[in-house]
């Protein structure tokens, strides 16, 4: 089942796990990009498309926090001053 939010939309499996899946712009904002520097890191992050980090679905892709974790950005509110 997928639910369509302003942000992006969720997806939920046959086991019930809860996936929430971040626009593009949305989840450059969360990492504190711009969001052509994501977009960048994602076309980067694999030699294969099919190999990418995210979901695209058209012309747009969509993000997980797991997924910006992978591509070595943390959320904006995890980060700390170390």
């Amino acid at each position: 089942m997928v639910h369509l939010t302003d942000e992006g939309f969720s997806e939920i499996c046959e086991c019930g796990v809860e996936t929430r899946y971040m626009r593009l712009e949305v989840a450059s904002r969360k990492a504190g990009l711009h969001p052509q520097s994501l977009q960048r890191a994602n076309r980067n992050s694999a030699i294969a498309p099919s190999d990418r980090i995210g979901k695209q679905l058209g012309r747009t892709l969509f993000f997980t926090e797991n997924d910006l974790e992978k591509l070595g950005y943390l959320p904006k509110n995890e980060e700390t001053n170390a």
